[in-house]
């Protein structure tokens, strides 16, 4: 595959075996060093933890940045949803160029 500008993977580890789940995130670190723009819908957090840099959860029908942190930190994901309840500062009003925008 070539290296688009933009991928979106909608729950992409969802049923992989381990062998694959780790060709999976060696390819999306190849498409990120590339400079893609990596769009991904997980609900398994733990997945996310190896290949985000930046967290967007959606929580009381709305987006909200979660955080931005370096992959290959364990337990970053899902300690960010936690952090996540009950924050009203962390809203998006947009997003462009994959930053955030402020309202």
């Amino acid at each position: 595959m070539s290296h688009p500008q933009i991928l979106i993977l909608d729950e992409p580890f969802n049923g992989l075996d381990m062998e694959s789940v780790d060709s999976l995130k060696q390819f999306i670190d190849e498409q990120r060093n590339h400079g893609t723009l990596i769009l991904i819908s997980s609900h398994i957090l733990p997945d996310l933890d190896m290949v985000a840099d930046e967290l967007v959860g959606v929580y009381g029908g709305e987006a909200r940045l979660l955080s931005t942190f370096e992959p290959g930190v364990r337990g970053s994901a899902e300690s960010s949803y936690k952090t996540m309840i009950g924050h009203e500062d962390n809203h998006i009003g947009q997003i462009r160029g994959g930053r955030h925008v402020p309202r």
